[in-house]
């Protein structure tokens, strides 16, 4: 029993890590122009991982705990991602199912264990226009309750946000946009009236370059720069302030990308992935941690 409990505890540590890295590095230049452009929901938990073709297979060694974490998906007839089982060493222990009314966002996402018990229940509500104006979570485990507000302008972009915790609520969000519906703005309000506010300046092609960040003092705590290549892929992303951080990408000529750096305040190289790629789609990823090899991903695609 207690080595089910470790190997449980293990493998929910590397899916968190997993789901950081799967959604982080494949969507990690959309998250940078969401703040640019977005005109609705302003999460990429539901834009479909294989953005290509679907993947049908994810599997992670692990060196650090020498397990096999295998992530098999299943699409509907829509192509809309159906559920997502986690095995460890070839044992299935969690499941994500989602299902849809319609649309192309689940209105509900249940994760727990294969199994069927129920760990995390998620959401949403949408508007005619597809806008998520709801969105909730529950944790079945500790019974937190989180709840986001969403409220849009007439043209569909996001006008406010208000995030509760257990329904009391915790941080509110107002959007300011330029003249081309981009985000120029946007104020942070916490529960005890304290403020944080971000001013976004771009270049000539509408690419974000500067994020600086103020207290309710209007003092400077952050600010984040960065750049561009010639193909208008992001290749240096240098953060400055409460947290100094410095991330390096490369790519190939076809603009995939091939490497991921991050240094930390001490030019020292923390985080480190090299992809490989097969007539375009994403084939093995290697990351390495304080230069060692940390885990290992093989990626297989359903073609349809």
């Amino acid at each position: 029993m207690f080595i089910l409990s470790k190997q449980i505890n293990i493998h929910f540590l590397l899916y968190q890590r997993m789901k950081f890295f799967l959604l982080g590095f494949l969507l990690v230049l959309n998250t940078i122009f969401r703040v640019s452009g977005q005109s609705n929901f302003e999460s990429d938990t539901y834009i479909k991982a294989h953005k290509i073709k679907n993947i049908s297979q994810l599997k992670c060694s692990n060196e650090g705990t020498k397990c096999d974490i295998l992530y098999l998906y299943n699409y509907d007839t829509s192509g809309r991602l159906f559920s997502k089982t986690e095995y460890l060493n070839s044992t299935p222990y969690y499941k994500t199912t989602y299902k849809y009314k319609n649309r192309n966002i689940p209105y509900l996402v249940n994760y727990g264990y294969a199994n069927g018990a129920t760990l995390q229940t998620e959401k949403n509500k949408l508007d005619k226009k597809d806008n998520i104006t709801k969105h909730y979570i529950y944790r079945k485990d500790s019974g937190i309750l989180i709840l986001n507000n969403y409220k849009y302008k007439n043209n569909g972009l996001l006008k406010s946000k208000k995030d509760f915790l257990s329904i009391k609520n915790i941080i509110k969000c107002k959007y300011f946009y330029n003249k081309r519906g981009i985000v120029g703005m946007k104020i942070k309000f916490h529960k005890n009236d304290s403020s944080v506010l971000h001013i976004y300046t771009y270049n000539n092609k509408w690419e974000i370059i500067k994020e600086i960040t103020f207290n309710s003092s209007y003092l400077q705590i952050d600010s984040t720069f960065y750049e561009y290549d010639d193909r208008r892929n992001i290749v240096l992303i240098k953060q400055m302030g409460r947290q100094n951080a410095t991330i390096n990408y490369t790519y190939d000529l076809q603009n995939n990308l091939l490497e991921y750096k991050y240094y930390n305040n001490k030019d020292k190289l923390i985080l480190h992935h090299i992809m490989k790629y097969d007539a375009g789609l994403l084939k093995t990823t290697i990351e390495y941690v304080d230069e060692q090899i940390s885990n290992s991903y093989i990626y297989k695609y359903d073609f349809y």
